[in-house]
């Protein structure tokens, strides 16, 4: 549960670091990106800190690929 506060607490010191310059460019696509990837970042370094499971990349890459790898294997007899 600390940990997830000091996570909050740098996404707050970092959003307060680099919103003027955001806002200030003019920016808004820029702006919307950066608030995206950092509350996916933010989310899932609260998510690590409470010790929830998260599967990995390669899981959903092997559920993707791994029909396509045995239908392959059936057209070539293997």
């Amino acid at each position: 549960m600390v940990m997830s506060f000091v996570v909050v607490v740098i996404v707050i010191v970092i959003i307060s670091s680099h919103w003027t310059i955001l806002r200030d460019n003019k920016g808004t696509a820029i702006m919307w990106l950066f608030l995206t990837l950092l509350t996916i970042g933010t989310v899932l370094a609260i998510a690590l800190s409470l010790h929830i499971y998260l599967p990995s990349p390669l899981d959903f890459i092997t559920f993707i690929f791994q029909p396509i790898s045995n239908a392959i294997h059936a057209l070539l007899g293997i």
